[in-house]
């Protein structure tokens, strides 16, 4: 049923693109930008940082997404900023599931296209995925309401492999087709690592000129040391503030094996250590449950929900990280090791196609099962090696946002120039 809901909503944006022929452009000379996530805008970092740098460079921004926590201070302190809030999807109740999720998707449609038409925009940045309503909505918007205005897609993955981990078939197929005829055409495509934009070049038939890799980086150094470092410590009161702090951060979603932690947990026999996990998701009440099943010694167990703030200085006191991102395409990067990073903490990653574009032998340690994580964990008892992860990954914390949008995506707002290196990506980079 959910591959007939896609095929409608497919057909009638495909009668819709083909009167894309008959448009013509209208220059205008103001300019007006419109970012659009249609997920959690304080849970979506990426998005944040790319409203702050187009607002540095002087443009309006509307920032388009669901409010449902804390924002960075720095989007609702700057004038040129405003957040336009998505209303909350309708909830499904006794409804079968097939009728909830047209009526969300209908709702979600008229409710973004109803924001970004209030926006204006000469320039529409959306997040993919999800591609259902954003792509086809943006693809309206720009073709018939805007015509002339510019839409750039920031690829983080593929929608339909995400799709591919709950549901088989049709539903899968028509949604890939969905996220090619509508993500295909764009005046730019951000990607998130090199390996994405190969499969977007190879697997969607995009022009190659126009896929460009952005890796994600820090927007500011979150660096605490010496008596500060305990301070917050005892501030956040998680444990001994004595002992080895490891920290992970999770959606408590499939796509990451959380069992995994506790198998290593069990068998760890290493100093006592306070290991924090942050985030809120569908599975978090399975995982506690299964916490409180077992035997871990040499561990404290902590759950949190934290303000922006308060995560980055966590993740700042804290001796290791730890990433259980596998990817469902396995060329997207997740944002949590970056934000790790960004607090000059080492990393322990989920080892998968692309990780290696973030993580290295000096920032951290890929491990594929419990055996490897368990031997990562050792490094806690290694100063000297834990002291040169640090360094490798407060170097990485020095490699900020701000430089790199500025080259490869300022030009699109008038912000420098393109050079023909930096407006494509190669099978090489």
């Amino acid at each position: 049923m959910i591959g007939w809901a896609l095929g409608i909503i497919t057909s009638v944006y495909v009668l819709l693109s083909f009167l894309m022929w008959y448009l013509t452009p209208v220059y205008r000379a103001d300019r007006k930008a419109a970012v659009v996530v249609l997920g959690d805008i304080g849970h979506s970092p990426r998005m944040c940082f790319h409203t702050l740098s187009i607002a540095k460079v002087g443009c309006p921004v509307d920032l388009i997404g669901y409010v449902r926590s804390d924002i960075m201070p720095e989007l609702n302190e700057n004038p040129l900023i405003r957040i336009r809030a998505l209303p909350e999807p309708v909830k499904r109740g006794n409804m079968p599931y097939i009728m909830y999720a047209f009526r969300r998707a209908l709702k979600e449609h008229i409710s973004l296209y109803r924001l970004l038409k209030k926006s204006n925009p000469t320039v529409v940045l959306v997040q993919n995925p999800p591609s259902i309503p954003t792509l086809g909505v943006a693809r309206l918007i720009t073709l018939f309401t805007f015509p002339g205005s510019k839409l750039l897609i920031d690829w983080h993955n593929l929608g339909y492999s995400i799709l591919a981990m709950s549901q088989k078939g049709l539903a899968v197929r028509l949604y890939r087709a969905y996220e090619m005829i509508f993500g295909r055409i764009a005046y730019l495509h951000l990607c998130v690592s090199v390996r994405l934009g190969m499969a977007l070049k190879t697997g969607f038939a995009i022009n190659p000129k126009k896929v460009m890799p952005l890796y994600d980086r820090p927007y500011k150094q979150y660096k605490i040391s010496g008596s500060k470092r305990v301070e917050q410590r005892k501030r956040l009161g998680f444990g001994d503030v004595d002992a080895p702090w490891i920290v992970t951060s999770t959606s408590y979603t499939p796509d990451e094996d959380l069992t995994l932690l506790l198998d290593a947990l069990e068998d760890y026999s290493g100093p006592k250590l306070v290991c924090v996990i942050t985030g809120k998701g569908p599975m978090k009440e399975d995982f506690l449950k299964d916490v409180e099943k077992r035997t871990i010694p040499n561990a404290k167990i902590v759950t949190a929900w934290l303000p922006y703030e308060d995560y980055h200085t966590l993740l700042a006191v804290c001796d290791l990280g730890i990433s259980f991102h596998k990817s469902s395409s396995g060329f997207d990067l997740p944002m949590k090791i970056v934000d790790m990073f960004g607090a000059c903490l080492p990393v322990l990653a989920m080892s998968y196609q692309a990780i290696g574009e973030l993580v290295n032998e000096n920032n951290g340690i890929t491990f594929k099962d419990k055996k490897e994580l368990l031997d990562g964990l050792e490094i806690l008892e290694d100063t000297w090696k834990l002291a040169e992860l640090k360094k490798g990954a407060t170097l990485e914390s020095q490699l900020t946002w701000d430089a790199l949008w500025a080259e490869k995506v300022g030009p699109v707002f008038g912000y420098g120039e393109y050079t023909g290196e930096e407006s494509s990506s190669s099978d090489s980079d």
